[in-house]
Formats: structure tokens, sequence, C-alpha cells
């Protein structure tokens, strides 16, 4: 077994440290993720956090393992780990700023944002977090910005973002009291270093259990879509929604995977009921593949999708949207 990867960590203890090492092994191909931690006999425990032959699921893991122990209050005594990067003054501003939003946000004003993106979201004919996301709103809902100014300091907030939104969110905000000022170079100021650290090491360990959950399900996808499992069924079977799946299938398409063989299978399938798969395709060639709602609204007009399973419909349609694009490639590969 060759040693590839070895880092001490330590823990602070009532009784004095813990001493703990992380290590990266190879044999024959097979690769493996070795926790070690000495017992009060001098004996060793060895927890396996990974071991197989994939190195993205091996980083994977070694990621969301490390990420735990740091929350658990181990520090490596060699910081530069492959997947860690310092982040630079904006980043770290950004991440002030969010913490803190987490306990001082004005729930009311969060709710009526969030109420005024998905009317804005449905009018732009687009997914609301592309109009903000949610922790945009947070912060919005913490320092309360009156001007574009002032909402040109909230992370996300560009000077381009700001002309297009500014009016509608400062319509919203202008006549509230609120007890802070901008600039907000007073934030750092008000933040316990010690409770923002621990925080941040939380945000890391649920960041590294969401991409190693993500990974593990497009694996699961692409299994069952090998064992010709229907669009429904793969669904089903990892216990995801058809938005969600159908986001994900998209995913896997843009990251270069071959799924020609199983969308072809998921056109014969696709409720006829549901969809007109032909006016469908027909919309996508006249108004262009980038947005889903003017295709659906060649079918449907507004009053009709308000009865409708809207979720299921976009999930259907996305998976006509790939059998159009991978109908493209095949023609432009003739």
């Amino acid at each position: 077994m060759y040693l590839i990867f070895v880092n001490s960590l330590e823990k602070k203890m009532n009784n004095g440290k813990q001493q703990a090492k992380v290590s990266i092994h190879e044999e024959q191909g097979k690769w493996s993720v070795l926790w070690t931690m000495p017992n009060p006999d001098g004996s060793q425990s060895v927890d396996c956090w990974y071991e197989g032959s994939s190195w993205s699921d091996l980083l994977g893991s070694f990621k969301y393992g490390i990420a735990q122990r740091l929350t658990e209050g181990f520090v490596p005594m060699v910081q530069d780990f492959s997947f860690h990067s310092e982040k630079t003054e904006l980043q770290q501003r950004a991440l002030m700023l969010e913490y803190y939003s987490d306990t001082h946000m004005n729930e009311l004003l969060y709710k009526t944002l969030k109420e005024w993106r998905l009317n804005r979201s449905k009018s732009e004919k687009k997914a609301p977090y592309l109009i903000a996301t949610n922790r945009m709103l947070k912060i919005v809902s913490t320092f309360i910005p009156q001007t574009r100014e002032e909402l040109m300091q909230i992370p996300g907030f560009g000077k381009q973002r700001s002309m297009q939104l500014g009016q509608d969110i400062c319509a919203l905000t202008v006549n509230l009291e609120r007890t802070t000022s901008f600039p907000l170079d007073w934030v750092s100021g008000q933040i316990d270093s010690e409770a923002f650290h621990t925080w941040t090491l939380k945000q890391r360990e649920e960041r590294a259990k969401r991409e190693l959950d993500t990974d593990q399900r497009r694996k699961e996808i692409l299994t069952a879509m090998a064992a010709e499992k229907t669009f429904r069924e793969i669904c089903e079977a990892i216990g995801m929604n058809l938005r969600d799946g159908a986001q994900m299938i998209e995913d896997l398409d843009r990251d270069g995977y071959e799924l020609k063989g199983w969308i072809d299978l998921q056109w014969d399938i696709i409720p006829d009921e549901s969809l007109n798969k032909q006016m469908m395709l027909e919309g996508f060639e006249e108004l262009s593949d980038r947005f889903l709602k003017p295709v659906l609204l060649r079918q449907f007009t507004e009053k009709e999708l308000t009865s409708k399973n809207q979720d299921e419909l976009y999930a259907w349609l996305r998976i006509i949207r790939l059998y159009y694009r991978q109908s493209l490639n095949d023609a432009k590969a003739a």
C-alpha cells in the first residue's frame, strides 16, 4: 500500500490534546481515505472514509470528512488542504454579512421580498433565483438599503442588477425604520470572531455534504439509466421530485455524459395527455430553447396553467428540451 497524502490534526481537550491524522492510500488501483486516532491503551482506532477506484468520489468523501472534523474542533497541522482556498477580502466580507443576517433579519421584509421576487420572475418568465437568491434577499432584509447606491453594497447586487431591480426593492424599503447604517464597514466589529469561525466551518461541512449527496445521486441516476429505467421510476427510486430530477439530468447532459439512448426511450413514454410533444419541439425551434415558459404557453394559457401540475409539466418539458438538443446535435453530425 502506497501512502499518497497524510496530515496530522489536533483538538484541544480539558486534559490536553487529542491527536489524529488523515491519510490517502493507493494499492493496485484502489484508493482509500483513513482517519486514525490513538486510543488510551496505545492501540489505534481507524475509520475508513472511502474505499474504491474513483478519485472524484474519494475527494468528495475526504472533503466531507475533514469538514466534519474541523467543525468538531480539530485543527490541521498543515493548513494547505487541496480543497481549501483562502477567501478574498470581498468573499470574507460577504460571509460576514450573511452571518450577521442569520440573527438580525427582518422576517416580514424577507417574506415581502420573496413575494415580490416571485411576481417579478413570472413577468420575466425566469426562475426566481435568477432574479435574486434567498441569501441576497436575507441580507437586504437585514440592512434595509433604501437607495441604489446602498443596494450595491449588498453582495450579489452589482451596478447592473441594482439598476434593474433597485427601484422595486427600494420602494419596499424606503419607508421602513432601520437601526443600522451604510456603509457596512462596522459589521466586522460587531461579530464575535470565534462564533463566526464556528459558523464558517459549519457552512463548509454542509456544503461538502451537499456535494457528496449530489455526486451519489448522479451515480444512482446514471446506473438507473443504464438499466433503462424510466424518468419517473428513477425519481421515485432516489426519492427526488420530477422537477429536481429533470434538472439533475440536464446537468448530466451539460457535463458531457452520453444520454442519447435513454433520452430516445423517454420520448416514447412522455404522457400525451400532459404535453403536445410536437408543439413543444416547434416552440423550441421558433422561440429558442433557453427559457421554458414561453414554449409552454404555446399549448396553455396562463389561466389554464394555474390548474395544472406545473412542476410535472416543466419536468417533462426539460426532457423534451433534451430530446430537441440531441436532435440538433444529430443533424450537425450527419
